[in-house]
C-alpha cells in the first residue's frame, strides 16, 4: 500500500499540466469573448458551425 501512496505524490505534475492547460484554455476563450464584444472581431468562427445533435 505505501507503493500506491509514493506514486500518487509524484504524479501531481500530470494534474498541473493538465489545469495549466485549461486555465490557458479558459483566458484564450474570455479574450476572444471580449474582443468580439468589443466589437475588435466581427464573428466567433467556431460558433457560426453548424451543431449536429447524437442520437441515443
Amino acid at each position: 500500500m505505501a507503493e500506491i501512496n509514493a506514486y500518487r505524490n509524484v504524479r501531481f505534475d500530470v494534474h498541473d499540466i493538465r489545469f495549466g492547460g485549461l486555465i490557458m484554455r479558459l483566458k484564450s476563450c474570455k479574450d476572444r469573448l471580449n474582443d468580439y464584444i468589443s466589437g475588435k472581431i466581427g464573428n466567433i468562427p467556431e460558433l457560426d458551425d453548424e451543431i449536429y445533435y447524437l442520437k441515443t
